[in-house]
Protein backbone atom coordinates (compact mmCIF):
# COMPACT_ATOMS: atom_id res chain seq x y z
CA UNK A 1 0.00 0.00 0.00
CA UNK A 2 1.76 3.52 -0.82
CA UNK A 3 1.81 5.85 2.07
CA UNK A 4 -0.82 8.47 2.26
CA UNK A 5 0.66 11.56 0.10
CA UNK A 6 3.47 9.90 -1.32
CA UNK A 7 2.12 10.83 -5.26
CA UNK A 8 1.70 13.99 -4.01
CA UNK A 9 5.16 14.66 -2.52
CA UNK A 10 6.43 14.38 -6.91
CA UNK A 11 6.59 18.46 -7.72
CA UNK A 12 9.34 19.00 -10.04
CA UNK A 13 8.77 22.23 -9.83
CA UNK A 14 7.06 25.42 -8.36
CA UNK A 15 6.90 29.19 -8.76
CA UNK A 16 5.06 32.47 -7.29
CA UNK A 17 2.13 33.96 -9.16
CA UNK A 18 3.77 36.52 -12.33
CA UNK A 19 2.36 39.90 -12.31
CA UNK A 20 -0.42 39.96 -15.06
CA UNK A 21 -0.49 36.37 -14.91
CA UNK A 22 -3.24 34.43 -13.89
CA UNK A 23 -2.09 35.29 -9.99
CA UNK A 24 -1.82 30.89 -9.55
CA UNK A 25 1.30 29.73 -8.62
CA UNK A 26 2.28 27.13 -11.61
CA UNK A 27 3.28 23.52 -10.31
CA UNK A 28 5.18 20.81 -12.73
CA UNK A 29 4.27 17.08 -11.38
CA UNK A 30 5.60 13.57 -12.26
CA UNK A 31 3.50 10.71 -11.40
CA UNK A 32 1.22 12.07 -8.91
CA UNK A 33 -2.03 11.61 -9.59
CA UNK A 34 -3.57 10.76 -6.16
CA UNK A 35 -6.88 11.27 -5.89
CA UNK A 36 -7.24 11.61 -9.93
CA UNK A 37 -5.56 15.06 -8.92
CA UNK A 38 -8.06 16.59 -7.40
CA UNK A 39 -5.15 17.84 -4.62
CA UNK A 40 -4.51 20.74 -6.83
CA UNK A 41 -6.64 23.65 -6.11
CA UNK A 42 -7.29 25.04 -9.39
CA UNK A 43 -8.22 28.73 -7.61
CA UNK A 44 -4.55 28.69 -6.29
CA UNK A 45 -2.43 26.48 -8.60
CA UNK A 46 -1.49 25.83 -12.43
CA UNK A 47 -0.16 22.11 -12.88
CA UNK A 48 1.09 20.41 -15.36
CA UNK A 49 1.36 16.61 -15.24
CA UNK A 50 3.85 14.26 -16.43
CA UNK A 51 3.69 10.30 -16.41
CA UNK A 52 7.11 8.81 -16.83
CA UNK A 53 5.68 4.88 -17.66
CA UNK A 54 2.75 3.03 -17.04
CA UNK A 55 3.35 1.48 -14.02
CA UNK A 56 0.49 1.74 -11.49
CA UNK A 57 2.43 3.06 -8.82
CA UNK A 58 3.00 5.42 -10.90
CA UNK A 59 -0.87 6.30 -12.55
CA UNK A 60 -2.42 4.82 -9.93
CA UNK A 61 -5.58 6.97 -8.53
CA UNK A 62 -5.90 8.32 -12.49
CA UNK A 63 -9.52 8.32 -13.64
CA UNK A 64 -10.70 8.60 -17.20
CA UNK A 65 -12.46 11.52 -15.76
CA UNK A 66 -8.73 13.06 -15.70
CA UNK A 67 -8.30 16.99 -16.06
CA UNK A 68 -6.60 18.24 -13.53
CA UNK A 69 -4.54 20.05 -15.97
CA UNK A 70 -2.43 19.50 -18.87
CA UNK A 71 -0.84 15.83 -19.05
CA UNK A 72 2.26 14.73 -21.34
CA UNK A 73 3.48 11.22 -21.80
CA UNK A 74 5.50 9.33 -24.24
CA UNK A 75 3.31 8.08 -27.42
CA UNK A 76 3.04 4.72 -25.69
CA UNK A 77 2.13 5.49 -22.53
CA UNK A 78 -0.11 7.76 -23.87
CA UNK A 79 -1.74 4.76 -25.85
CA UNK A 80 -1.91 3.13 -22.62
CA UNK A 81 -3.50 5.71 -20.99
CA UNK A 82 -5.73 6.03 -23.76
CA UNK A 83 -6.98 2.23 -23.72
CA UNK A 84 -6.52 1.17 -20.21
CA UNK A 85 -7.66 4.48 -18.21
CA UNK A 86 -10.07 5.64 -20.27
CA UNK A 87 -8.40 9.28 -20.67
CA UNK A 88 -9.06 10.65 -24.24
CA UNK A 89 -6.04 11.11 -26.39
CA UNK A 90 -7.04 14.56 -27.11
CA UNK A 91 -6.39 15.11 -23.14
CA UNK A 92 -2.58 13.88 -23.67
CA UNK A 93 0.04 15.04 -25.30
CA UNK A 94 3.31 13.23 -26.78
CA UNK A 95 6.77 14.38 -25.47
CA UNK A 96 9.87 12.29 -27.44
CA UNK A 97 12.43 11.05 -24.50
CA UNK A 98 15.40 12.70 -25.17
CA UNK A 99 13.42 15.94 -26.61
CA UNK A 100 14.13 19.37 -25.14
CA UNK A 101 10.71 21.03 -25.01
CA UNK A 102 9.71 24.78 -23.80
CA UNK A 103 6.87 24.71 -21.27
CA UNK A 104 4.41 27.50 -21.25
CA UNK A 105 3.79 28.07 -17.18
CA UNK A 106 0.59 30.27 -17.71
CA UNK A 107 -0.99 27.88 -20.22
CA UNK A 108 0.79 24.84 -19.66
CA UNK A 109 1.56 24.27 -23.10
CA UNK A 110 4.18 22.33 -24.61
CA UNK A 111 6.42 23.15 -27.57
CA UNK A 112 9.82 21.38 -29.01
CA UNK A 113 12.49 23.76 -28.79
CA UNK A 114 14.52 23.30 -32.03
CA UNK A 115 17.63 21.10 -31.92
CA UNK A 116 20.59 23.65 -30.32
CA UNK A 117 23.26 21.62 -32.30
CA UNK A 118 24.56 19.87 -29.40
CA UNK A 119 22.08 17.00 -29.94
Amino acid sequence: DTPDGYLRTRRVYTAAPRAGASMRRCEILVDAFKDNGTFVDPATTFATFFLSHFHSDHYGGMLASFAAGPLYCTPITRGLVATRIGVPLGRVGEVVVGGTYDLDTITGALARSPPSGDE
